[in-house]
């Protein structure tokens, strides 16, 4: 453990560990750089231009001022803040504060940081903060263990805590995007058979067809549309291999209006023939 030489931290009740990642983790894993739990004294600030990672912190008591791109924010007791390091950040309190925190990076770290920031924002509280907290206890212990630690294993406990992030349902909306999404998807894998629209879609979950289709890319990255077509051609590939059904009977099971429709869409989709597919998977 390492001591603090900032201004406005009491060292006494203050201490960090510092990490280096090996070249395989920063190319496959989500990995820690810092770990540690502060004390700040009232009138504690710091400014940064960029700092190449991303910040977890949770209030354990006391509160912290955040100024971020997204905006200005108090993160009081028991609250979790989310910052983005390589922006310009800044972060001070005017009351005394404990804090932990991790500072971590990965190749999948930004779009993480993205999707919780869109649900949750930068500051968020957790319906149960114990799992979350556990894990960054876990985080800790793992950094200070003896014998070292697997960066595998130690890429899934950060994992975990930003699942449960992600995995949190902001309070502040009725009716949420990603409900829309989700229940939408499920709908559409227990009725593949039928000749689905996305304007049927869209009817289902009160919405108009533009703002569905809007809503669904975003959270997503794909259309509607795209999507029924590409898990119509899943199914397809699926029965094509593990059945013995006929072309016809695969178009009536996946949705498709026509087999000439379905060997269009698959062919477009895979670049061959349904039947040139089931005989290259089946090895004939």
């Amino acid at each position: 453990m390492a001591k603090p030489a900032e201004h406005g931290i009491d060292v006494n009740a203050s201490d960090f560990l510092i990490h280096t990642p090996s070249a395989i983790a920063r190319t496959t894993f989500f990995y820690p750089l810092r770990v540690g739990k502060f004390s700040y004294e009232p009138g504690y600030r710091l400014e940064r231009r960029s700092f190449d990672s991303y910040l977890i912190i949770h209030i354990d008591s006391g509160r912290l001022t955040l100024n971020l791109p997204e905006g200005s924010f108090v993160a009081e007791e028991g609250r979790f803040a989310l910052v983005n390091c390589y922006a310009h950040h800044a972060y001070g309190t005017d009351v005394p504060t404990t804090a932990q925190w991790l500072h971590f990076d990965g190749v999948m770290a930004r779009p993480y940081y993205d999707y919780i920031i869109r649900k949750l924002g930068n500051v968020f509280m957790l319906s149960s903060e114990t799992y979350a907290l556990e894990r960054m206890r876990t985080i800790t212990s793992l950094m200070t263990a003896e014998n070292g630690y697997s960066e595998a294993r130690m890429s899934k406990y950060i994992t975990d805590l930003l699942t449960e992030f992600a995995d949190e349902q902001p309070r502040s909306f009725k009716r949420k995007q990603e409900e829309v999404v989700e229940d939408t998807i499920a709908y559409v894998s227990s009725h593949l058979h039928e000749p689905l629209t996305v304007s049927e879609l869209a009817k289902r979950v009160f919405l108009s067809e533009y703002h569905f289709i809007r809503l669904f890319k975003q959270e997503t990255g794909i259309t509607p549309h795209a999507y029924l077509v590409d898990s119509r051609i899943h199914a397809v590939q699926y029965l094509l291999v593990n059945t013995g059904m006929s072309i016809r009977q695969i178009c009536q099971q996946c949705g498709f209006t026509s087999e000439s429709s379905l060997c269009a869409s698959f062919k477009k989709s895979t670049g061959m023939t349904p039947m040139k597919y089931r005989r290259l998977k089946q090895g004939e």
